[in-house]
């Protein structure tokens, strides 16, 4: 009704309105945010129509400085002889300190955060010599802390942070608010140099690295990576503007964390491109799109092949060859990695059996299989295994079943758990990029693997380099008074093949041997390279002449 008015002194105080004429409807449902009008629209009608005997909603109005406050609004109806409508009677309250405080940290939440982002937009465009930059963060490893030691203990490190996230900053020149989770924001407006947003995070990330102390006299190390994005590179609003900064975020976690990164136009390709990689995975096991590739194992005093290790390819109909490296990382984010994971043990498995079948060369033929993080710490692992033995029918004692150093540490006790359940059905467990980690003494120690496979990045450089020489020799030594083997990959030269030799290594992995081949291949080289005349006298023919340079690479 046009006679429509809401009384509420305070609020007309608050916004300012000195006309009383003014006050009609229109121009009060014009102080409604945008987003919100069409609700409280709706609600209100239906109130009036009386479908509603009251009237209370939640709706940011503008306030006279031209920002919006959150507001708890309550009326009835006032209605006339004839049962019409004809004003409101109610009240506003300002409940924004309530709706924009993040609870557990007291910063700004992501409403107020949003509300100050349009902000910046909006005097930009009046104001085009106005430059503002906002940093998005992301702990890095915070799962990891909360599970380990509990919500509570996260809770605490996260109100740690943003206690250090606003003593790292000034005033004048930043806004910090929580965004949600583990995720923070920070605005840097009216800077003058391109430089002073890049050393606010540079300032960030050294102050979050240092110990920070949760109670109960315990501390914990964590860090944060940083994505840039500025005002200057033309986003369309502020939706563009925090989409490059978490694109820019993430590329910093994949460059190893710890650090910053500025948003680039070609960052938002990537996202796109992986997010359609990640999209068309989840239907490429259905539609036979992995397949398995083997690369020999192989005794380099010999020359002899004694077992292969399965690697996943991607072979796509429209993007044509995917790397592991693309794909294996999107499917670890997002789960796939167990299904794949599970298709990758039973498809090696079930390919050695029916080898063992055709040539009585495989019957002591090793066939390796990489577990990754997320099995590792499923409950479903060690019966998904025990169903494949019993689907495939292999002998488990040619069964070696690979785990990184770093995936075994993010819960040794569960590692060690599931890995002696494994050994307990017969199957061999391998240490893979041994040396990487920070604990590889005490992973041997309680975890009495069978192999341990060496880094590539010790064998890249041991011709070189007096330092990864004296590592690796180590390992060896180590590994031989615990009675297990060796496997050294990455093996690209015959100077590298000569020095591991001579140091006691026996197995090795490497393109001086061979690529990982298709099935059919693998076989071929498998079955030739202990036939005449490829060996003579216990010494082989190096595998790479066997094969076909063409098939091999």
């Amino acid at each position: 009704d046009s006679d429509t008015v809401f009384y509420s002194d305070r609020w007309f105080n608050m916004l300012a309105i000195e006309d009383r004429t003014a006050n009609t409807p229109d121009t009060w449902f014009s102080r409604i945010h945008a987003e919100d009008r069409q609700r409280v629209e709706n609600e209100l009608e239906s109130h009036i129509s009386g479908l509603n005997p009251h009237f209370e909603t939640e709706m940011r109005m503008r306030h006279q400085n031209g920002s919006f406050r959150w507001t708890l609004c309550r009326g009835l109806a006032v209605v006339d002889s004839a049962g019409v409508a004809r004003r409101m009677a109610g009240s506003l309250t300002d409940i924004t300190e309530g709706k924009v405080a993040d609870a557990l940290t007291g910063l700004p939440n992501r409403v107020l955060f949003r509300d100050r982002l349009d902000r910046c937009v909006q005097r930009q465009k009046r104001d085009p010599n106005f430059k503002f930059a906002l940093l998005y963060l992301d702990l890095d490893n915070f799962k990891l802390i909360n599970d380990s030691l509990g919500h509570a203990a996260g809770d605490r490190l996260l109100v740690a942070i943003a206690r250090r996230l606003e003593s790292s900053l000034r005033e004048a020149e930043s806004f910090v608010s929580r965004i949600g989770g583990d995720e923070f924001s920070i605005l840097v407006e009216g800077y003058g140099s391109d430089e002073e947003p890049i050393q606010v995070a540079n300032r960030i990330i050294a102050s979050v690295a240092s110990p920070i102390s949760i109670g109960d006299s315990r501390e914990v190390y964590t860090s944060v990576s940083v994505g840039v994005s500025f005002s200057k590179d033309g986003h369309a609003g502020s939706t563009e503007m925090i989409q490059a900064a978490d694109t820019a975020m993430y590329r910093a976690k994949e460059q190893g964390k710890s650090c910053y990164r500025i948003f680039d136009p070609i960052m938002k390709q990537d996202a796109t491109k992986r997010l359609n990689i990640e999209n068309e995975l989840r239907t490429a096991i259905d539609n036979r799109q992995l397949q398995l590739h083997y690369q020999p194992l192989v005794d380099i005093k010999t020359s002899n092949i004694v077992g292969c290790e399965a690697l996943v390819r991607w072979q796509h109909p429209k993007f044509g060859n995917i790397s592991p490296a693309e794909f294996i990382p999107i499917a670890e984010d997002n789960g796939l990695i167990e299904s794949i994971g599970l298709f990758v043990l039973e498809d090696a498995c079930a390919q050695l059996v029916s080898w063992q079948r055709q040539n009585e060369r495989f019957t002591d033929f090793e066939m390796s299989v990489n577990l990754s993080s997320r099995q590792l710490k499923s409950s479903c692992l060690v019966s998904d295994i025990r169903k494949v033995i019993a689907k495939t029918n292999i002998d488990t004692a040619n069964l070696k079943l690979e785990v990184t150093e770093s995936a075994i540490m993010e819960n040794p006790q569960r590692g060690a758990e599931v890995l002696a359940e494994l050994q307990e059905l017969g199957i061999k467990v391998a240490i893979d990029d041994f040396g990487t980690g920070y604990s590889s003494l005490s992973c041997l120690h309680e975890l009495s693997p069978d192999a341990v496979k060496i880094d590539r990045s010790f064998v890249d450089t041991i011709a070189t380099s007096g330092d990864k020489k004296t590592i690796v020799k180590a390992i060896i030594a180590l590994a031989d008074g615990l009675e297990l083997d060796v496997v050294a990959e990455g093996i690209e030269t015959e100077a590298q093949q000569s020095i591991l030799a001579e140091m006691g290594c026996r197995l090795a992995q490497g393109f001086l041997f061979s690529r990982p081949l298709a099935p059919a291949d693998a076989y071929l080289l498998v079955t030739q390279s202990i036939a005449p005349p490829f060996v003579s006298g216990g010494i082989g023919l190096p595998l790479n002449q066997i094969v076909n340079p063409a098939i091999a690479d």
